[in-house]
């Protein structure tokens, strides 16, 4: 279990770093490349909900999971590293709009 809470946390945590990396380059009015990153943060998000389909398939199974802070700690990482990605991508949205229609 130890080992499918660190892969989450890990790749959670890359898709974090991308998505901050990306509101620095949303700062800049540099959307294209901030978009590529956000590419990147959600092939890492993807990595970590594979991980986490694998534990709700098996809990679907009626096989035991063990439930532990560390993997509480890990769902944290992945639930934050979504809504990151996700504002940002609502931010280029957003201000792509507003530079349009100036």
């Amino acid at each position: 279990m130890e080992n499918i809470s660190m892969n989450l946390i890990l790749h959670s945590g890359n898709a974090t770093t991308l998505g901050y990396e990306a509101l620095d380059l949303i700062k800049n009015d540099d959307y294209d490349q901030a978009k590529e990153l956000l590419k990147e943060a959600q092939k890492e998000q993807s990595l970590a909900h594979k991980v986490q389909t694998e534990l709700l398939v098996a809990h679907a199974k009626n096989e035991k999971v063990e439930l532990d802070i560390l993997l509480v700690h890990a769902q944290c990482h992945l639930m934050n590293s979504i809504l990151l990605v996700d504002m940002a991508e609502k931010m280029i949205e957003i201000f792509e709009f507003k530079s349009k229609n100036k």
